[in-house]
Formats: C-alpha cells, structure tokens, sequence
C-alpha cells in the first residue's frame, strides 16, 4: 500500500493475489464502519483471495 501511496496510484495491489483494490472503493462511513464496493457482496469471503481482498479494504479504511 505504500508504494501505491507514493506513486500517487488509486490502485493497490492485494497481497499473495494476482487482484488490485482500487481505493476509491473504500468509503469510511461513521466513526467505526466503512463500505467496501468489492465482490463480496455482503457475505464472508470464500476464498483466499476473497480474504486477502476483505483484508486489504479494512487496511485502507
């Protein structure tokens, strides 16, 4: 996330996947919550990229 901090990029790459995160997609909402537009759609995520994904959106909000 660093990187893409420094080079002014929107897009961070998703660690151990092939998946960038555009972080435009990442909205804080309230004090304590935010909303991810990803592919998840709510659920758990069921793979270890959906993990990875669902982990790098908590890490930008």
């Amino acid at each position: 996330m660093d990187a893409s901090a420094n080079n002014g990029s929107p897009l961070i790459v998703v660690p151990d996947t092939s998946d960038e995160l555009n972080d435009g997609s990442v909205e804080v909402v309230g004090s304590y919550g935010a909303s991810f537009n990803d592919n998840l759609d709510g659920q758990l995520p069921g793979t270890f990229n959906q993990a990875q994904l669902l982990n790098t959106d908590c890490q930008v909000a």
